[in-house]
């Protein structure tokens, strides 16, 4: 089976200003990490954090492509709400595959 890897080959979640997670918000490095990876608007305008945000762009997966998304529930980076939030716009748009959380591991998965 093939399998549309999320993690690494797009942006965040919810970058920038679509990004509701106070750990990120209130976080100046992130906020800067964003502007130097992303650009300046990112940060503050909505309309260009959702075009980098998988959890925006489900649509364009080629339908017979199977989604894994895999998350350490640790991770101090990306907080499992937001794996949770692409597997469950990915179920609800009938997009097939598997969501796989592991409860010791972190941002990298090493298990």
């Amino acid at each position: 089976a093939r399998y549309a890897a999320v993690v690494a080959i797009v942006a965040p979640v919810a970058v920038g200003a679509c990004n509701t997670s106070p750990a990120f918000r209130s976080d100046p490095l992130v906020t800067q990490y964003w502007k130097q990876l992303y650009g300046p608007s990112v940060s503050s305008d909505q309309q260009a954090a959702e075009a980098l945000s998988p959890l925006h762009r489900l649509d364009e997966l080629d339908p017979s492509v199977k989604l894994l998304l895999v998350h350490g529930e640790r991770d101090p980076r990306v907080p499992r709400e937001h794996g949770d939030a692409v597997a469950n716009a990915a179920r609800a748009r009938g997009i097939a595959g598997a969501h796989l959380t592991y409860a010791a591991e972190g941002h990298a998965i090493r298990r």
